[in-house]
Formats: structure tokens, C-alpha cells, sequence
């Protein structure tokens, strides 16, 4: 645990909780601010399969997993997917 630590302190050192880093369609990686829209994948306390949701700030829990604050709750990321669509670069 104190290494998971230690990883937090380095990720929080590089990384804002008020956007995501992702690789789009097109390949090229791009800075998704929040809030950004998500459909849940997975039906969890107040939030059902299909519902689009506004994903507010980005943390990461102590045992590492990447956590998305929705409704002022924090979810592993792994319940929802990303449907906000970035421009075409071309």
C-alpha cells in the first residue's frame, strides 16, 4: 500500500482530477475536460444501464483504480463508457 501511495502522489503530481487523457478514434491523444458525458454500462445505486450522466472531476482510489465523480459519488470508470465525441482533426 505504500507504494500505491507513492503512485498517487506522482499521478496527482501530473494529472488534474478536472480532465482525462484519452486516444481517440483517430489515434491521436487529446485532453477531455469535465464535465464530459458518459453512458453507464453497469446499473449502480441511483444510476441505470443506458443513462447518460456528466462525469464532474476524475480521482484515482487507493488501491489504484480510476475513478469518475458522478453525482457527486466516485465510480470506478469501468461502469461507464465515453460518448462525448472530440472533433475531427483533419
Amino acid at each position: 500500500m505504500a507504494d500505491n501511495k507513492r503512485i498517487i502522489e506522482e499521478i496527482n503530481r501530473y494529472c488534474q482530477p478536472n480532465s482525462l487523457l484519452i486516444i481517440d478514434s483517430y489515434g491521436i491523444l487529446r485532453r477531455l475536460y469535465c464535465p464530459f458525458k458518459v453512458k453507464v454500462i453497469r446499473h449502480v445505486h441511483y444510476l441505470t444501464i443506458n443513462e447518460i450522466v456528466d462525469v464532474l472531476a476524475v480521482k484515482i482510489s487507493s488501491d489504484l483504480v480510476m475513478l469518475y465523480v458522478v453525482q457527486q459519488l466516485a465510480y470506478p470508470y469501468y461502469y461507464f463508457v465515453i460518448i462525448d465525441q472530440v472533433e475531427d482533426p483533419f
